[in-house]
């Protein structure tokens, strides 16, 4: 899980979360921000290019998060204070 700094009156805001096999590639026309010399596309500074990152098979087939109405899925993230 990579950080990130969302920020919403408590009890308003829904989160999503996607499990997917390849990285999100937003396809927007025209130039696009850089890191470390290369275009983000998306998925931000991350390309997933080496032996291992992407080629394991546990990543092959299908993902699937189940839950029902006595045991709700949930995703257990930290809450940082301001320092």
């Amino acid at each position: 899980m990579w950080w990130f700094h969302p920020m919403a009156p408590s009890g308003t805001t829904h989160y999503g979360l996607s499990v997917r096999g390849q990285d999100y590639t937003h396809g927007l026309p025209g130039e696009q921000e850089c890191a470390y010399g290369r275009e983000l596309l998306g998925s931000g500074a991350r390309w997933h290019e080496l032996p291992g990152d992407r080629d394991n098979p546990v990543f092959d087939g299908r993902t699937t998060l189940v839950g029902t109405a006595d045991q709700r899925p949930y995703i257990l993230l930290p809450v940082i204070p301001h320092a």
